[in-house]
C-alpha cells in the first residue's frame, strides 16, 4: 500500500520529517500479521519523535498552536515517559 498522500511544505527538514512518516504509516498499513507489531512500534517511534518536534517548532511561531490539548494527549500516548508543565 503506498498513501503517497504527501505535499511538501517547503522546509527540507519537515518535508522529510513528514515522509518519514507516511513510510512508517505505509510499512504499517502493508505489513503481514508477523510483522505488524513492530511496524506500529516503529511507527508510534516515528510520530512521537514528529509531534515533539512540530510541537516545539509552533512553540516558537508568534501565532502557533503548541501542546494544545490534542497535541499533549498524542504526545502522551506516543511518549508515556515525556514531561510536561
Amino acid at each position: 500500500m503506498n498513501l503517497k498522500i504527501f505535499f511538501p511544505i517547503g522546509d527540507p527538514r519537515l518535508d522529510d520529517d513528514h515522509r518519514r512518516l507516511e513510510l512508517a504509516i505505509d510499512v504499517l498499513a502493508s505489513s503481514q500479521a508477523q510483522d505488524r507489531f513492530t511496524a506500529l512500534h516503529d511507527l508510534r517511534q516515528v510520530a512521537a519523535a514528529h509531534f515533539e518536534s512540530e510541537d516545539a517548532d509552533l512553540s516558537r511561531m508568534a501565532d502557533g498552536n503548541a501542546l494544545s490539548a490534542t497535541s499533549t494527549n498524542m504526545l502522551r500516548f506516543l511518549n508515556p515517559s515525556m514531561k510536561f508543565a
